[in-house]
């Protein structure tokens, strides 16, 4: 079981660094689409689908070994991570354990809010994109040509009226 509970800190230790990755990713994300930089764009999400892949296997590797805690432990499998049997750990493995859950805890509440800046800037985003094609798509008619002598297109002047 100490392999087991070696490799369940490992995993833990990989989540939080994920996390934070995945925290810097948001941000770059959020800087490059203010300077309208496509190359950063396009790492930065190249970058959170890496780190979104991280996760899942994290996901599933936990998943395996909280079922050989709930097994070994006698614990119902959906409650069966390090942090239900933490009074059964040595002290020292029982405190590291807290410092980890809280860090990881504190890195999700971070990309969680970083993930809500960033989906509110991409709907701003969207509108202002949505508005400038509106906008075009009024003129798309338009033919005037500058230097011309034809008027763009409008309302006819108006002609002088007598007094």
């Amino acid at each position: 079981m100490e392999r087991e509970i070696e490799r369940y800190f490992d995993l833990l230790r990989q989540r939080l660094n994920a996390l934070q990755q995945m925290a810097g990713a948001l941000h770059e994300g959020q800087g490059a689409f203010s300077s309208f930089d496509m190359t950063a764009i396009q790492r930065s999400i190249a970058q959170q689908e890496n780190l979104c892949t991280e996760l899942r296997y994290i996901d599933r590797e936990q998943r395996v070994l909280q079922d050989r805690f709930a097994a070994a432990f006698q614990l119902d499998r959906n409650c069966a991570d390090l942090s239900a049997v933490a009074g059964r750990l040595q002290p020292a493995t029982a405190a590291h354990l807290r410092s980890l859950l809280d860090q990881i805890g504190e890195a999700q509440s971070e990309v969680h809010r970083l993930n809500r800046v960033h989906g509110a800037l991409l709907r701003r985003s969207r509108r202002t994109v949505n508005i400038l094609m509106n906008l075009l798509a009024g003129y798309s008619t338009a033919t005037y040509l500058p230097g011309s002598n034809a008027l763009p297109p409008g309302p006819a002047p108006s002609a002088p009226r007598e007094a």
